[in-house]
């Protein structure tokens, strides 16, 4: 099921008018340098992890770094609009998620339960017309065959038409995954946006799914509209383990 958690007013007119408030990329980069420490990820929009070897040249002067952090920021990604919920196989969280969360999220007081899942998902990509990307958040540390494989391939939860055509690469990656196998990522305007699908694992609690929207642009927080669906609000409290 989907869990939206948030003030009650906001949750209502969600489901009442189908007001859903996307956000875009770059605002979830810099809520972690804020007081909002729950929110965002520095690494929204990014492929981070560690290079086995980093060579650079810079005015005649060659440096090289080993075993060195490295992220690539895709400003593509920074005005997409992206939109967050929780994924949940039950409805409870543990004492330890629902204290994180409460610190993280204190103004929201509320839970909005959307039961059915693939109906939700249908009156977005309806609403859409095809065009917003769905899936749930890898969390990890390092980079992971898992979320490479998604990087190349990766198929949205709902029907979404590719932007395959003229293709413009924004970055290759060489990947060696823990078996020793190494790849080549390719980063361009058809896959950028799968980026926006990956955190630390220190957000893990949070059980996040995503819809983006790769073919918009937004420079602040901005309502679109699905139809009106049926979802129960409750408080947060009742979302607490028994």
């Amino acid at each position: 099921m989907f869990v939206k958690i948030g003030e009650y007013k906001y949750l209502d007119t969600l489901r009442k008018k189908g007001e859903m408030h996307f956000s875009p990329c770059i605002e979830f980069k810099k809520y972690e340098a804020t007081q909002a420490k729950g929110i965002g990820d520095k690494y929204d929009g990014s492929i981070y992890g560690i290079a086995e070897e980093i060579f650079t040249e810079i005015s005649g002067s060659c440096t090289t770094k080993r075993n060195a952090p490295v992220e690539l920021h895709f400003k593509e990604c920074d005005k997409m609009p992206v939109y967050c919920l929780m994924q949940l196989d039950e409805l409870e969280l543990s004492t330890e998620d629902y204290n994180k969360i409460r610190i993280g999220f204190p103004e929201h007081t509320h839970a909005l339960i959307i039961e059915d899942e693939e109906e939700f998902l249908d009156n977005v990509r309806y609403t859409f017309r095809n065009k917003a990307f769905t899936h749930n958040v890898f969390y990890e540390d390092l980079l992971s065959i898992d979320f490479t494989n998604f990087i190349f391939d990766g198929k949205s939860d709902v029907r979404f038409y590719d932007l395959k055509k003229q293709l413009k690469t924004f970055a290759l990656v060489k990947f060696e995954s823990l078996n020793g196998k190494r790849t080549i990522i390719t980063i361009n305007n058809d896959n950028v946006h799968r980026t926006i699908f990956r955190k630390r694992s220190c957000f893990d609690y949070q059980e996040e799914y995503r819809i983006v929207l790769p073919r918009e642009n937004i420079i602040e927080g901005t309502n679109y509209n699905i139809s009106p669906f049926e979802a129960e609000i409750i408080p947060i409290e009742e979302l607490l383990q028994k």
